[in-house]
């Protein structure tokens, strides 16, 4: 089965590159290329594909996602909430799921992808992180820590307080998300959580994105504090 490792989580979000419909995510597939290899050569422990304004099914997410897999990126790819998609992928070993809260129950994918795919769970509370506890998920993804843009209907911020309260009641790794710049890393590390998933942190502020060689060097600076 993977295995997450502990470090910085890229999500690649096409919303914040600017593709915000099927046919400007086509015809960028070439950069997204760039961007999933800047993050694992930058040092990122996995990539997650988030295409939030595309629906569930779209025969891009696919291409997409098969273009990705083709790569043979050597971290993890996790395609956000389609996971639907999976079963049209012959999946290699480093394809995972991520799911949200109002997304298909996890056990239930569990049991039709098997054991060797890496299934994710947002949480957004600690009520949330103890009933994921035994759900057959690999990592639960908590948040959001700080006040986000990347999400319209984000949840209310959880603070670092509620990160370290998700932690201690969490048997499984927990990756903090939302609102986090290379400022928090140090002090997300600390709290004994697992990961950081970052998106502006490492793509750029809304509007302007940074170009694959600047994403790259942002997940260098983040990584470095991470191990700092």
């Amino acid at each position: 089965m993977m295995k997450l490792a502990s470090g910085i989580y890229a999500i690649l979000d096409t919303d914040r590159l600017g593709w915000t419909d099927a046919s400007m995510i086509s015809s960028h597939f070439s950069e997204l290329d760039q961007y999933a290899t800047a993050a694992a050569e930058g040092g990122a422990i996995a990539v997650q594909l988030r295409c939030k304004t595309l629906p569930l099914g779209d025969p891009v997410r696919l291409q997409a996602v098969l273009r990705l897999t083709d790569l043979g990126l050597p971290v993890p790819l996790l395609v956000n909430d389609d996971a639907e998609l999976l079963q049209h992928l012959k999946a290699p070993a480093n394809v995972g799921l991520h799911l949200g809260q109002n997304d298909a129950d996890p056990a239930s994918w569990r049991r039709r992808l098997g054991d060797r795919l890496a299934i994710g769970l947002s949480t957004h509370n600690l009520a949330q992180v103890v009933a994921a506890q035994g759900k057959s998920l690999n990592y639960l993804g908590f948040g959001p820590i700080r006040s986000t843009v990347s999400k319209a209907d984000a949840d209310a911020v959880t603070g670092f307080s509620g990160l370290r309260a998700a932690v201690h009641a969490s048997d499984l790794p927990v990756v903090a998300i939302g609102g986090l710049e290379l400022s928090d890393i140090a002090a997300i590390s600390q709290t004994g959580c697992h990961a950081a998933a970052v998106i502006g942190a490492w793509l750029g502020p809304s509007g302007r994105p940074y170009s694959p060689a600047q994403s790259a060097a942002a997940m260098r600076e983040l990584v470095a504090a991470w191990r700092s």
